[in-house]
């Protein structure tokens, strides 16, 4: 199969991306037997031939490409460390920063990174466990902003419990000599699937906290029949009543007022609620924008973009849009192992970063009407 200088860059991407996520799916779960050494043999015969169309200097794209253009490549990550990017969330307080974790296997820390790729900040979560932490999600509450860690990854589905870590993103300033680093406290809640134990590694939070969402994982050559399913889950909170505290100012007459609030996940076990199904498969991250009408699901191959169009003046819920909005297809760049996806703070574009240490950081425009 041989592709012409002329292919469209995401036909290129989405086809690359295709073959090597089967390639991952049949390692993973059918093993070194020979028909599998033929397989990857054959595919990666294939990629070559994909990598031989990709027009020349698409990996030398940087940040002073101009932001219509639809993929630009904006940093590489040089945090060390960061070898298994997993889920990403984006800076409630430093503009272009995002911050992403590791899975499995690894310590529980979450780390920032600038717009190069550049390590802000490290932070210990020091009475979390990292089980296997698969995603996370920004929201703002109660004048508060805080940043979700989801501890949901289940391969075999055998888990009777998964975890949510919620805790305050930490405020600070960068410095270019040393990054910030603190051991911060969280708040743990346990929920289970209506239906039973679920794969998942996708999870997005509404911005005002009051749902998230987890859609299942689901393999394309799984024996299961049904769809992955789409989960809803309702997060109680201990809201303790706004207190208005006033200041005379020194300068005039004029008054200040601050409003002061807790909101605190409420301990017990919480249960997911299955609301839909989405229509494709091996999905590895969920993002819904910070201005809440958009929320975009990646896998191995592309993206799929959802959108809340007002009603008389209404926006329908996530739940009616699952059910009733076809998604549309956003072209991914070609990654190693692309899990993790968080939109930007003006809801206009996406973050995608990879597994594996030192991965690009990719910056997808989200098509106009």
């Amino acid at each position: 199969m041989k592709f012409s200088k002329t292919t469209s860059l995401g036909r290129s991407f989405t086809i690359a991306s295709g073959l090597q996520s089967a390639l991952l799916v049949h390692l993973k779960n059918k093993g070194n037997n020979l028909k599998v050494i033929c397989f990857t043999a054959a595919v990666l015969l294939l990629l070559g031939d994909v990598f031989n169309s990709v027009p020349a200097g698409l990996y030398a794209q940087n940040s002073r490409s101009s932001d219509n253009e639809p993929l630009q490549m904006v940093g590489t990550l040089k945090e060390k460390s960061i070898s298994e990017s997993s889920g990403l969330a984006v800076s409630h307080f430093i503009d272009d920063a995002f911050w992403t974790l590791n899975d499995s296997g690894n310590p529980s820390a979450v780390f920032l990174f600038g717009d190069h790729g550049q390590t802000l900040a490290r932070c210990d979560l020091g009475d979390a466990q990292n089980r296997d932490w698969e995603a996370m999600s920004s929201f703002q509450r109660a004048g508060k902003r805080y940043l979700l860690i989801a501890d949901v990854g289940d391969n075999n589905a055998q888990r009777e419990r998964c975890e949510l870590y919620f805790f305050e993103e930490p405020e600070f300033k960068p410095r270019k000599e040393k990054h910030f680093s603190k051991t911060l406290k969280t708040q743990k809640i346990e929920f289970q699937y209506q239906d039973g134990p679920r794969d998942c590694e996708a999870v997005a939070c509404e911005p005002d906290g009051s749902a998230i969402y987890l859609i299942e994982k689901i393999f394309l050559q799984t024996a299961k029949r049904e769809q992955p399913g789409v989960y809803k889950l309702t997060i109680p909170y201990s809201e303790s009543p706004a207190q208005t505290t006033k200041s005379a100012s020194t300068k005039s007459a004029s008054t200040r007022s601050a409003v002061t609030q807790n909101a605190v996940p409420k301990d017990g076990l919480q249960i997911a609620r299955r609301i839909a199904e989405f229509p494709f498969r091996g999905v590895t991250g969920m993002s819904i924008a910070p201005d809440g009408k958009r929320l975009a699901v990646r896998n191995y191959l592309n993206a799929h973009l959802l959108e809340r169009t007002a009603t008389d003046g209404k926006l329908p819920s996530w739940e009616e849009t699952f059910k009733n909005a076809k998604p549309k297809v956003i072209s991914m760049p070609l990654q190693i192992q692309g899990e993790a996806i968080c939109f930007t703070r003006d809801s206009n574009y996406l973050i995608v970063t990879s597994e594996m240490a030192r991965q690009p950081i990719w910056k997808v425009r989200i098509p106009t009407p």
